[in-house]
């Protein structure tokens, strides 16, 4: 009987190999059967279902993900430029019968969809702006090849989820009116610093508190291109309201050091926002501690003793020869120099080495440099006046029995030729 049993259990189990291939079969029917069918519709959402074959009043392609989009604010600014990109007019539509996005905006987007023209650019299309609204509101940039941008505002709602604003097509006329919000003049500020528009950067302030020698320096930091905007929410709103407004601007260096810069905004009397004060200590602290491939010091903005600020420009030891990079940020001074017929000053310094005639003659010499280049670069000799300050006004000490390195650190920023930017118009 066991020898029987033992016998039939092989016939089985050879008889059912030839035979999975059915039973793939049969699982196949079962899975293509209409109960099947619904089970699996359940499981996946509406979305994502697959077009029917035959079927030519649907898209071919699974349409945005609208649960999925709207969890975050970079989500949905990442789903609007997808459907701009791949040219999904279906995906806009979803949204605007998820209630997601309004008739005015897909209206935009329909017309950069439509559009065949049009294609996002291909490294960073989408950036982030910045917050308002005590951070409810969070704007994006999306870059065009052909120079065209769309300005996208979301918002998040009660339960969390985000929605679309406003998209519009970015007008750099209408930004420079000053009219639409804090955020934009605040994003036009920072854009213009960081490219060295002294005068674009000007329009946007008013008050004496961002003085002119505020704005060149902010100029001379970002025109080495070291520092960048961070990724996420580079300019953060920290306070707002119907006149006044605060934002914190995140900056990252090449090496991966952090700083910021604060911005005071006030609406005037006109509805025009403009930017009246300007905190960048913090910037300008990391600046001045990082290296530099040029060597020296380098403090874009000193005191001065008159009252305001002006621009410092290094030398080397026993040097009066101006770096690149001192040139560099000479060009900027030029380029506000020759706008007007304001009259500037130049004073140039040294250590407390030598003798006072010879620091004296030194840091005439100093100034001289500094003139002799901005008449170079087109401003009339006779806007420019030197002094020759030699060491009697330093700007720091050292105490008795100071290290070497430290004297030398001291020294170093005492080795300069400043220029006092609060100009004064000449007289006439």
């Amino acid at each position: 009987m066991s020898a029987l049993l033992t016998s039939l259990l092989i016939l089985v189990v050879q008889l059912r190999r030839p035979s999975e291939p059915a039973a793939d079969s049969t699982r196949k029917a079962a899975a293509e059967s209409p109960a099947a069918r619904e089970e699996v519709a359940e499981d996946v959402p509406d979305e994502h279902v697959a077009t029917a074959p035959g079927r030519v009043d649907q898209p071919e392609v699974p349409v945005v993900n609208v649960r999925q989009a709207t969890r975050s604010d970079r989500s949905l600014v990442d789903a609007l430029a997808k459907a701009v990109q791949e040219k999904d007019g279906d995906a806009v539509e979803k949204l605007v019968q998820s209630g997601v996005l309004d008739e005015e905006g897909s209206a935009v987007l329909k017309k950069w969809v439509e559009d065949k023209g049009v294609k996002l650019r291909g490294d960073k299309a989408v950036e982030a702006v910045g917050s308002a609204d005590g951070g409810r509101m969070m704007r994006y940039r999306l870059y065009g090849e052909d120079g065209r941008n769309l300005l996208v505002d979301l918002v998040r709602d009660a339960e969390g989820a985000w929605k679309v604003k406003s998209v519009q097509e970015e007008d750099e006329k209408a930004a420079a009116d000053c009219t639409r919000d804090a955020l934009t003049v605040a994003d036009s500020f920072v854009k213009a610093v960081r490219k060295g528009d002294f005068h674009a950067a000007r329009r946007l302030t008013r008050g004496k508190a961002v003085n002119d020698a505020t704005i060149a320096g902010l100029c001379m930091v970002f025109e080495e291109g070291d520092y960048a905007l961070r990724d996420r929410e580079p300019i953060k709103v920290m306070l707002e309201n119907e006149s006044n407004a605060g934002f914190l601007v995140y900056l990252r260096s090449a090496a991966g050091k952090t700083a910021n810069m604060g911005l005071e905004l006030a609406k005037g009397d006109a509805g025009k926002w403009a930017v009246e004060n300007v905190s960048m200590d913090a910037l300008l602290d990391s600046y001045a501690q990082r290296g530099n491939q040029e060597g020296g010091f380098y403090f874009p903005l000193v005191k001065n003793p008159k009252g305001g600020d002006s621009v410092a420009l290094f030398f080397g030891f026993d040097e009066a020869e101006l770096t690149p990079r001192s040139l560099r940020q000479l060009a900027i001074v030029a380029d506000l120099l020759k706008a007007s017929s304001r009259h500037l000053e130049i004073s140039g310094h040294t250590d407390d080495l030598g003798s006072d005639a010879y620091n004296r003659r030194l840091s005439g010499r100093r100034a001289q440099a500094v003139k002799d280049a901005l008449v170079k670069l087109g401003v009339p000799a006779s806007q420019v006046s030197t002094k020759a300050m030699g060491k009697i006004q330093p700007r720091r000490t050292y105490a008795a029995g100071s290290a070497d390195e430290e004297l030398e650190s001291i020294r170093g920023e005492n080795r300069r030729a400043e220029i006092y930017l609060d100009f004064v118009e000449e007289d006439a």
